[in-house]
């Protein structure tokens, strides 16, 4: 309906996550710094446009296990991760220079950012947030046929190939 934060941080996820997706299914690519070079940089500025992009890493460590547990090399995929922390950490700094200049608008915008948009949602507690969320995301964003064709599609690739399931999940 009208462009906020949502499409940058959707966009750069998407290609984030498209860079995991070669780590995942390509044995060639996934051994290649580029790859994670790219999907760091993608996620940074994901991050740097909207902080709870800061999820990404699910989907980093989730693509370092499986280059891990095919490749055998788990101190590949340690050194890896990092090439692709260093990545985002650049491409978050590439997108929010000021983000270290002062600490207290810092501290201000992450208290306004949970006001507006966990506090006003959810109530408090451990998982307190995951039921309204399950109802806005059934009910509101995509209705009951899409999220259950959503979860009919998700336990299927994760039957078909684990690795790439757990990419999608």
């Amino acid at each position: 309906h009208y462009v906020k934060l949502d499409v940058p941080v959707t966009l750069f996820a998407a290609l984030a996550h498209a860079a995991l997706a070669l780590v995942v299914a390509d044995r060639e690519r996934a051994g290649r710094r580029s790859t994670w070079l790219v999907a760091g940089a993608c996620a940074g500025l994901a991050i740097s446009t909207q902080y709870y992009a800061g999820l990404l890493a699910v989907p980093f460590f989730a693509a370092a296990i499986a280059y891990a547990t095919r490749s055998r090399r788990w101190d590949a995929a340690l050194a890896l991760v990092l090439v692709g922390g260093l990545a985002t950490l650049c491409g978050f700094l590439a997108g929010s220079p000021f983000f270290f200049s002062d600490f207290s608008v810092l501290a201000r915008d992450f208290t306004e950012l949970r006001q507006v948009d966990i506090d006003r949602a959810v109530g408090v507690g451990l998982f307190s947030s995951l039921g309204p969320y399950a109802r806005m995301l059934t009910f509101g964003a995509l209705g009951i046929p899409v999220a259950v064709l959503a979860a009919v599609g998700a336990v299927m690739a994760l039957a078909r190939d684990w690795r790439r399931g757990l990419l999608l999940v």
